[in-house]
């Protein structure tokens, strides 16, 4: 019964995902709301792993336990009284860091001292976390008294079938890299010349850029890599790259607690060929950090509140207090992060006093490490917080019409991922929708299921997740409406709630006692997964990578323009180009600071001889 009510959900949720792609909405409602309920029904007695021992895949979950062995931690100071007086000498040593660095950073440039003690309060809040810590604590105590250590070889199928993914998406990330997206958008060359003075003044690297409106951290990576490659213009997607391999490997991690180890690969696979984080590991922009912090914060946090330790929720500040270093959607991140704790603290009922702690040490961490940025917003507001107050709907909708438009792009967010996506040609192939037919279908069940699961904290969380990160799309200005980049930390959740999807298939097929519906089961979910993988990489290295709009919309034009005019004054030729070219960021960084003229037609034209070298080559 259950497995009949599985299939037919996923079949009545295609029927809606058709009539919802046909512009049918009203006459998708009936299959979805049935699709729903029978998905709700078969999946009632569904045992997610989070919270949920008794499931068959926790045998095989590789932990730190597992490399442990039977040694106990330890190695916490001899007696209370000395652990305190450690605790209150680290703090203030942390502290009194802090109050260089953040007094070094108010100096224009910065003082190389403020980026040192920065350096050292973080390095100092990590050792502590790591001392205190059980995990590293019982691995030293296990060294000490002889333990035998072992590995268990099963624990490390996942996570050997975990690197074979991450290969074929850095496969999928760097093929082609330096000509699809064709050109150097601006924002791109903006980065990389902010980044190449970083490289040239480390020390006096500022915490904020104005002109790309974000901290300054995303820029360190880059700056590296031109140091170590020399000065090649794909660093900045080189960085992107790397962010988005580190956010698959996050996302693996976050669903192994809620499917186990193995469906957790699914998330992972999912994410690897998700046209959408394709797009923007390739682009070497700030956006692609976002579901990097976004899940590692989630991932920390939902294991900090299993665990109980307050150790777990100082590591979730650390990267909690990161994350405002980067991407700014991600300073609406912590409203998830407060759902988890409240959730936790309503259903789990852990002790109240000792858990407002344990969220204090959260607060206070995340404080720590988020400091010069935190000092930079309150200090100049206005450059801080100018590119939020240029793209908010706030600024260009008068007060009467406010309403109807907010409600206009919540619908145009919501159908986005299902009927029709981001119109901006370098965020989207036009107007098509950021999910693909299967994806975007078992990601509505998957809404919808998690519902289902209320009293889990780990998967209720995923549609409030989406929900909440829309909004940094829905309150932009109207003609962005849907905005996939300031929505781009909906992905991993979205690649996990299809996770659900396909591990209630699953297990309803496994319990079946026919040999032959076991087999087809896994067959179909393997099918559905090569679709979804074809669909992608169809969409942005065929249909995406040849669409004209998307072609030109990446600064294109000023990037064949540099090109050639690095060719032609070998030639000795003088360089002439109509005036949209001139003191463009684009020519000036991929053509070495070119020196050409505008050129005017009736002006210029014919060139008088005395005007050029051994020749002219223009522009237009």
């Amino acid at each position: 019964m259950r497995l009949t009510l599985v299939f037919a959900s996923v079949a009545l949720a295609f029927v809606s995902q058709y009539l919802i792609s046909q512009g049918s909405f009203r006459w998708a409602i009936a299959p979805l709301i049935l699709a729903a309920g029978s998905m709700g029904s078969a999946s009632r007695a569904a045992s997610f792993y989070h919270f949920h021992k008794s499931d068959p895949l926790s045998k095989v979950v590789p932990n730190v336990n597992d490399f442990i062995g039977k040694a106990k931690p330890g190695l916490h100071p001899k007696s209370l009284q000395s652990k305190r007086v450690v605790v209150i000498l680290l703090v203030l040593l942390i502290l009194l860091s802090v109050s260089v660095c953040l007094v070094g950073f108010r100096a224009d440039p910065p003082h190389a001292l403020a980026w040192y003690s920065y350096g050292a309060a973080v390095l100092i809040l990590i050792a502590a976390l790591s001392v205190f810590g059980p995990g590293w604590n019982g691995f030293i105590e296990g060294v000490r008294k002889g333990t035998a250590f072992s590995i268990y070889h099963r624990s490390l199928v996942p996570l050997a079938l975990l690197g074979l993914i991450l290969l074929f998406a850095f496969g999928l990330r760097v093929y082609q890299l330096d000509t699809l997206p064709a050109g150097l958008w601006y924002d791109e060359a903006d980065n990389l010349l902010h980044a190449i003075q970083i490289g040239r003044e480390v020390d006096a690297a500022p915490v904020f850029v104005p002109s790309t409106n974000l901290p300054s951290m995303f820029l360190i990576p880059i700056a590296v890599v031109l140091d170590l490659f020399g000065e090649t213009w794909i660093a900045g997607r080189i960085v992107a790259v790397g962010f988005s391999l580190v956010g698959i490997a996050a996302v693996y991690f976050v669903s192994r607690l809620i499917v186990g180890p193995y469906m957790a690969l699914i998330s992972a696979l999912l994410l690897a060929v998700m046209r959408w984080d394709i797009n923007w590991s390739r682009i070497g922009m700030h956006g692609i950090t976002a579901p990097v912090f976004a899940t590692l914060t989630s991932l920390l946090t939902l294991r900090a509140v299993s665990r109980g330790r307050t150790v777990d929720f100082g590591w979730a500040g650390v990267i909690m207090g990161a994350s405002m270093w980067f991407y700014s959607s991600l300073r609406l991140f912590p409203l998830v992060i407060g759902f988890i704790l409240i959730h936790h603290l309503v259903v789990n009922k852990p002790g109240a006093g000792r858990f407002i702690r344990q969220c204090a040490v959260f607060v206070g961490v995340a404080t720590i490490v988020a400091a010069p940025v935190a000092q930079y917003a309150f200090a100049e507001p206005g450059e801080f917080f100018a590119r939020a107050r240029a793209t908010s709907v706030f600024m260009h909708v008068e007060a009467k019409d406010l309403l109807s438009i907010v409600g206009e792009n919540f619908a145009q967010h919501a159908l986005m991922f299902n009927y029709q996506g981001d119109a901006n040609p370098r965020h989207n192939l036009p107007h098509t929708p950021m999910l693909d037919f299967v994806s975007g279908t078992l990601f509505v069940l998957g809404m919808f299921l998690a519902l289902f699961h209320r009293r889990n904290t780990a998967v209720l969380v995923l549609p409030v997740w989406v929900f909440l990160m829309l909004w940094p799309g829905i309150l932009t200005v109207p003609w962005e409406s849907p905005q996939s980049l300031r929505t781009l930390l909906v992905t991993p959740a979205v690649a996990i709630l299809i996770t659900l999807v396909l591990t209630v298939c699953y297990q309803c097929g496994r319990e079946s006692t026919s040999r032959p519906i076991k087999t087809l089961t896994f067959i179909g979910i393997a099918t559905l997964l090569i679709v979804i993988a074809i669909l992608n990489l169809k969409t942005y290295f065929w249909d995406q990578a040849n669409h004209p709009d998307v072609y030109s919309a990446f600064s294109t034009s000023e990037t064949l323009v540099a090109r050639d005019m690095m060719e032609q004054q070998r030639k000795g030729y003088s360089l002439f180009a109509s005036r949209q070219f001139l003191f463009n960021i684009t020519i000036g960084l991929l053509g070495h600071q070119p020196y050409y003229e505008p050129v005017k037609l009736l002006r210029d034209i014919p060139l008088v001889e005395s005007r050029v070298w051994k020749g002219a080559a223009i522009y237009l």
